[in-house]
């Protein structure tokens, strides 16, 4: 298993856990974003992903509006068409970013996007 982690702003290594939800959360997302199961698993995917995720940190009111609901100390990283959200040292979910396709994050819709 790979070792996931961010650099604080202090310079400090901080290392990171996985929720049951995110994983949960990226396997449902994926299937509606590709039409197809994640390539080698949620947690897989994960550990090879995120080390290439830059930490979102300009305050859009996008991003202050999801501060309010996920707490203001989540912090966001931004991969590609996803999104991992994190608080208190933990990937608590991931979510779609990708303009045009955030509807799917929403429960039940079932939208493919190829």
């Amino acid at each position: 298993m790979g070792e996931l982690c961010y650099t604080n702003k202090k310079g400090n290594e901080v290392h990171l856990g996985i929720t049951k939800h995110a994983l949960a959360r990226l396997e449902e997302r994926w299937v509606r974003l590709h039409g197809e199961p994640v390539p080698g698993g949620a947690q897989k995917w994960i550990e090879c992903n995120f080390k290439n995720a830059v930490r979102i940190t300009k305050p859009t009111p996008a991003l202050k509006k999801r501060l309010r609901k996920n707490g203001g100390d989540s912090m966001y990283f931004r991969h590609g068409a996803m999104t991992f959200v994190v608080q208190n040292g933990t990937i608590v979910t991931i979510e779609i970013s990708r303009k045009g396709d955030r509807l799917a994050n929403n429960s039940p819709l079932p939208e493919v996007r190829k």
